[in-house]
């Protein structure tokens, strides 16, 4: 493979470490979990404080 403009820089096949596809799936996925699943749990208690009240029941924490 031709060596190109980035110091030598020869391609992906040939470097020594770096992030791997499942590694940057992993991360992702991690950082999704991270926003979606608080967001979820404070809507479906949000919900569940409405159907309380809606039905006259309590909810509590």
């Amino acid at each position: 493979m031709a060596r190109c403009g980035w110091h030598g820089f020869e391609g992906y096949r040939t470097a020594g470490g770096g992030p791997t596809l499942a590694g940057v799936w992993a991360v992702y996925a991690g950082l999704v979990l991270l926003v979606t699943v608080p967001v979820l749990l404070w809507t479906l208690w949000g919900l569940a404080r409405l159907r309380g009240r809606v039905l006259g029941g309590a909810v509590t924490r």
